[in-house]
């Protein structure tokens, strides 16, 4: 039993507690059994719990990509809009930014802004 708990196999908590029956075992046996028995369930309860909080990391982790992803986008599509008003004149527009035509056409390449 304690190889398999050590294990990280939880399933036999029935032969355990079969050595906590009364006036079957020496009482401090039976004492010792409940005991590890208990134990076990213990784990066994939390592992399943922290099973069911990765699942659910897991899924906030899937929403979160998702969000970041659209968000992205729509920042994108914003920079895009913003910075070239208006009528797409980006002379005006680096003007207002501080920087050369030459430096806001690189900046809009590389966030993939034609």
């Amino acid at each position: 039993m304690a190889e398999a708990l050590s294990k990280g196999r939880f399933g036999k908590h029935n032969d355990i507690f079969e050595l906590t029956k009364s006036g079957t075992y020496h009482p401090l046996i039976a004492r010792f059994a409940e005991a590890f028995g208990m134990m076990a369930v213990k784990i066994e309860a939390r592992e399943f719990q922290l099973g069911k909080i990765i699942e659910e990391l897991r899924q906030s982790e899937a929403e979160l990509r998702i969000a970041r992803e659209d968000l992205s986008r729509e920042n994108t599509t914003l920079k895009k809009n913003l910075l070239l008003e208006p009528a797409g004149n980006k002379t005006d527009a680096a003007e207002r930014l501080g920087m050369s035509r030459e430096v806001l056409r690189k900046k809009l390449k590389r966030m993939g802004i034609s």
